[in-house]
């Protein structure tokens, strides 16, 4: 919606003024065109990265794995979190040792936190209580990932241990990034996402993937 309200702005610019060649408009035309050229492969790159990075699926022994939560309405799971909670369950069914750690807080018009609609999912699935491990105080990625670290590290007799990430195929870029700046190395495990809306969540993430490179640190 941005890019549109610019475009036609520009458009609305350069139609309303004849730019002349050698002019100071035609400077700033040009000016305006490279800084449009410049946007546009920066974003067609980025989701080039975001695309690619999210068909790679680790399918190796890890010890945890950790699940990000993506909102509920009231108790109920939305599609993006079943699709990452059911991904997350056919892991686990072909590797019976690895601990799940479910991550999510309560947000806006949801009665519970993302990590309990999480917990709830799995148990109806038949896991075991004791296999499941709850961080319910996170309000973003970065924190999903900082939070679920402190925790394995009070847990965890490992010295070095090997955690995967369940998220949407879009989100593993940024989760990978998020987790390399709060100390884990994380291995992907990406879940699908609908098709209706691949445009929408891939163009939402480039703009969130700039964002937590510029602010979530701490």
């Amino acid at each position: 919606m941005i890019l549109g309200i610019l475009c036609i702005l520009f458009g609305i610019f350069y139609k309303k003024h004849e730019i002349k060649a050698g002019s100071r408009l035609s400077k700033i035309d040009k000016c305006i065109k490279g800084i449009v050229c410049a946007i546009c492969v920066v974003f067609i790159f980025t989701e080039a990265v975001l695309v690619y990075n999210g068909q790679s699926e680790y399918k190796g022994k890890l010890d945890y794995i950790i699940v990000l939560g993506a909102g509920l309405r009231g108790k109920h799971m939305l599609g993006t979190q079943y699709e990452r909670v059911k991904k997350a369950a056919e892991y686990v069914k072909e590797n019976p040792d690895v601990k799940i750690v479910v991550s999510g807080g309560k947000g806006n018009g949801e009665d519970i936190s993302e990590a309990e609609a999480m917990k709830q999912y799995f148990l109806n699935k038949g896991f075991k209580n004791d296999s499941i491990i709850m961080e319910d105080k996170s309000k973003n990625t970065f924190e999903n990932l900082r939070n679920s670290k402190k925790i394995l590290e009070k847990i965890s007799n490992k010295k070095e241990i090997r955690v995967g990430v369940v998220t949407s195929s879009y989100h593993i870029t940024r989760a990978k990034l998020l987790g390399k700046r709060v100390g884990l190395k994380l291995y992907a495990i990406p879940a699908p996402i609908n098709k209706l809306l691949l445009l929408q969540s891939y163009t939402r993430e480039f703009f969130a993937f700039y964002k937590s490179i510029i602010f979530d640190r701490g």
